[in-house]
Parts: C-alpha cells; sequence; structure tokens
C-alpha cells in the first residue's frame, strides 16, 4: 500500500498563490498603460486590433529597451510584447494579443 503524504497548506494555499500572481500580473499591464500613454498603448489596443495596434506603437520609434518600476513589479515594452517582472519570479512575456484581450476587458 502507498503511503500518502499530506503537502502543507492543501490545494487552497497555490489557489491564493495563483490568485495573487494574476493580481500582481494586472497591476503590472495596468502600470504599462499608464507608461506607455506616450505612445497611446491602451487606446490603440482598444480601438483597433492588436496587429493594427502594434505597428502605431512601434511606429513612435525605437523602444529603449529600459526596464520600469511600477509598484511591485518592472515592465518593458518590447516589440514582442511586454515584458514584466513580478517579484521572485522570472519575467513574463505577454505578447501583443494577450495585451489587446487585455485592454479590451
Amino acid at each position: 500500500m502507498a503511503q500518502v503524504t499530506e503537502t502543507s497548506g492543501g490545494p487552497d494555499k497555490h489557489d491564493h498563490v495563483r490568485e495573487t500572481q494574476s493580481t500582481a500580473l494586472n497591476e503590472a499591464v495596468r502600470a504599462a498603460f499608464e507608461v506607455y500613454r506616450y505612445r497611446d498603448l491602451e487606446n490603440s489596443l482598444k480601438e483597433s486590433g492588436w496587429r493594427k495596434a502594434r505597428r502605431r506603437v512601434l511606429a513612435g520609434g525605437a523602444l529603449s529597451g529600459e526596464w520600469v518600476r511600477r509598484g511591485g513589479s518592472e515592465v518593458r515594452l518590447a516589440r514582442r510584447g511586454l515584458e514584466v517582472r513580478l517579484p521572485r519570479e522570472e519575467i513574463r512575456l505577454l505578447s501583443w494579443q494577450d495585451l489587446w484581450e487585455f485592454a479590451r476587458r
């Protein structure tokens, strides 16, 4: 008979961690919309499809490639999408399509 070991915290703990990460990611995207307001990022995504919005935003010139700290995370807009560095986590890439879906909420 196999032994069953109980994990500390149970499934509720994992749900809480997932919810916290999701909240942090949402806050980071909102912060990015504010940081890149001069490129009209959020409005471009809301008004047109993600491909057209990407062209519009990138037509504004070269991106700096620098990380911008807002709240508890850092964001950087790149050609591939929005890179988000959350605390105690690796870098996440949100594609332009993901950003478009987020802006439509």
